[in-house]
C-alpha cells in the first residue's frame, strides 16, 4: 500500500476517453450541428470538455461533425 498524499499533477483529464470516438461525439453534437452548421470545431471541443471533462482531438471532432 502506498502511503502519503496523492500527488497527481493533472487536476483534470486532458486526453480522449477511449470510448469517446467520432461516432459517439457525432451523436452528442448532432442537435447542435442541425441547429447551426456554422459552429466551429473548437466550439465542439470546448462543449465536450465542459460537459464531460475530456479534451478530444480536433481530428476526432472534425470526423464527428461530418
Amino acid at each position: 500500500m502506498i502511503e502519503g498524499p496523492h500527488v497527481c499533477i493533472m487536476p483534470t483529464i486532458s486526453q480522449n476517453h477511449n470510448k469517446m470516438d467520432s461516432k459517439l461525439i457525432g451523436k452528442i453534437i448532432l442537435a447542435m450541428v442541425e441547429e447551426n452548421e456554422q459552429l466551429t470545431i473548437p466550439t465542439f471541443i470546448a462543449f465536450i470538455r465542459q460537459e464531460f471533462g475530456y479534451t478530444i482531438t480536433y481530428r476526432t471532432t472534425w470526423l464527428a461533425k461530418q
